[in-house]
């Protein structure tokens, strides 16, 4: 940078009544002014780079890095951990891969292009009763994204087909934990697309559940049988209907929302849900959040201190054509520890 733009900039600084302080040890300050909210310097076209030789860059605690129009990209250490993604929605402040902190959080994550499940080489576990789950990477109409997915459905004849794929076993327990004003944040979002060939009698359950969740769907209706968690339901009554629920001990669901979207057939969407480390649980639905949350550590239904794992569920009503399918392009799910 020429001597006159360096000028020019310290020139451009102080207009607003900043203060710039030089110290005995080669020290250079810029104050900010003490009225209104600007705290930054904006280079003209002509200073398109500030280079730096020799000199290390120190960035405080949640001081950050932000790329793009001020809302797409940001780096932040916070003292504790390393996020970088984006600088807003649904996944902001969400722990990096880049994190050099192992301690700081963990997840699941899975694109399905393994092609095993349900064996000593799998983390994916399958429930089935005439139905049926692979995992796959071939493209085709049905495919929710380019890479691979999991393929779920009921293929038999009989009424109640079902098929329950979840990432433990009673065994290896579940990961995942929303506790109340524990600080673990969690973030849970999966992309799946909803395919029967029937109008009628296509049930789904996905979300969070205890590892011991089998047929989480119990009968023609839908009715949950979730022994613990926080999921998206579509019962038979409303095929076309997604919902909102919870449970706790087996004990009465709680609906949260109601037809929540609608269940196009055939087209892509995500389901998310996030959780504070306080109290709130909030869920998703292309990444736009609900106005209706959980407040966890509520009396009733509300799952506190339970151990939780991704679970996907699907089943047929007393039509045993019905043949209820389900793409799921992706799953990922982070917690901080």
């Amino acid at each position: 940078m020429s001597s006159s733009n360096i000028l020019r900039l310290l020139v451009d600084a102080l207009r607003g009544g900043e203060t710039l302080d030089m110290g005995s040890s080669d020290s250079l300050k810029l104050n900010p002014k003490s009225w209104g909210t600007s705290k930054y310097v904006k280079l003209d076209v002509g200073n398109d780079r500030i280079q730096f030789e020799g000199v290390d860059q120190l960035f405080g605690d949640d001081d950050n890095l932000t790329f793009g129009d001020g809302s797409d990209v940001k780096v932040v250490w916070d003292g504790t951990r390393l996020t970088a993604g984006p600088a807003s929605g649904f996944w902001a402040d969400c722990p990096s891969s880049l994190n050099p902190d192992p301690t700081s959080h963990f997840e699941i994550f899975d694109h399905f292009v393994s092609l095993s499940i349900g064996d000593a080489t799998s983390r994916w576990t399958l429930t089935n009763t005439n139905g049926t789950a692979v995992l796959g990477n071939a493209e085709d109409a049905n495919t929710p994204g380019r890479g691979g997915y999991l393929y779920m459905d009921s293929s038999g004849s009989a009424d109640n087909d079902y098929a329950t794929v979840k990432a433990t076993s009673t065994s290896t327990g579940a990961p995942f934990y929303i506790v109340e004003d524990s600080g673990k944040k969690l973030w849970y979002e999966t992309k799946v697309m909803f395919h029967g060939s029937a109008a009628t009698q296509n049930m789904y359950c996905i979300g969070l559940a205890d590892a011991a969740a089998d047929d989480i769907l119990t009968n023609d209706t839908g009715a949950g049988a979730v022994t613990d968690g926080f999921y998206f339901r579509v019962l038979a009554a409303t095929p076309s209907k997604v919902d909102t629920a919870i449970n706790q001990s087996l004990g009465t669901e709680d609906e949260i929302k109601n037809e929540a979207a609608t269940l196009v057939q055939g087209t892509a969407m995500t389901l998310g849900m996030y959780f504070d480390g306080v109290e709130t649980l909030t869920f998703y639905i292309n990444r736009v959040a609900l106005a209706d949350t959980v407040t966890i550590g509520a009396t009733g239904v509300v799952p506190n201190d339970v151990g939780l794992t991704p679970v996907f569920a699907l089943k047929d009503g007393a039509v045993g054509t019905a043949n209820t399918k389900l793409y799921v392009d992706y799953i990922k799910c982070v917690q901080l520890k």
